[in-house]
């Protein structure tokens, strides 16, 4: 009828030869482009010219990493940059963050830094390393760090029967931190253990536990 009143959302994908998806937009307005190992980043509709070049862009990415599992030709679906931009309706600025990903020649993510903003709209960079890779492919350690801040270190742990189901993760809270009476804290660790229905894989609980070092 006349008065009615429709709510309209738009969700719109864009894929490369390989069926991965190199441009998504949600229906907040964000923007994401990503490039993939051993495929090109192809989008030609005129409508995205713009991020068709920024999209080129993310190919810099041997700039930052030379990733050696770019030699393995099989692997065609791991992500290499990422570009996420948001557009301000008002006042015709946006915002945006990159990132870059570097991977063993088996596929394992060794590394990945994004460049975002600080407190005081300056650009910083925050890079993660994963470590410690058990013979399943699961990583035991990451450790986050960004500049001005002290490292972020979280350790897993997975069940013993499918080797798959993360089942304990650790984080290291910061030496830094000064009590109400302004003396040093001693660390802390923040524990959450995971529970599942093995047969079904569903997760069934998560318990958080604190404690100090």
């Amino acid at each position: 009828t006349k008065d009615s009143k429709w709510l309209l959302s738009e969700e719109i994908w864009t894929y490369d030869t390989q069926g991965n998806v190199i441009y998504y937009k949600d229906p907040e307005g964000y923007e994401t482009m990503t490039t993939y190992v051993n495929s090109p980043f192809e989008i030609n509709e005129p409508s995205k010219n713009d991020f068709y070049q920024a999209g080129k862009e993310l190919n810099r990415t041997s700039e930052f990493y030379n990733n050696s599992v770019m030699t393995n030709t099989s692997i065609y679906n791991l992500p290499v940059g990422q570009l996420q931009v948001r557009k301000y309706l008002d006042n015709g600025n946006f915002e945006a963050s990159e990132t870059y990903f570097l991977y063993n020649n088996l596929g394992n993510i060794k590394e990945s830094k994004t460049l975002m903003k600080d407190e005081f709209n300056n650009d910083i960079w925050v890079k993660t390393k994963y470590l410690d890779y058990d013979q399943f492919g699961n990583c035991q350690k990451e450790v986050i760090d960004a500049e001005s801040i002290e490292p972020i270190e979280i350790t897993y742990k997975y069940d013993s029967n499918y080797n798959s189901y993360l089942t304990e993760k650790t984080q290291f809270i910061s030496k830094n931190i000064v009590d109400d009476n302004g003396n040093l804290a001693s660390p802390k660790y923040v524990t959450t253990k995971y529970d599942y229905d093995y047969l079904t894989g569903i997760k069934l609980k998560s318990l958080i536990h604190v404690a100090e070092q």
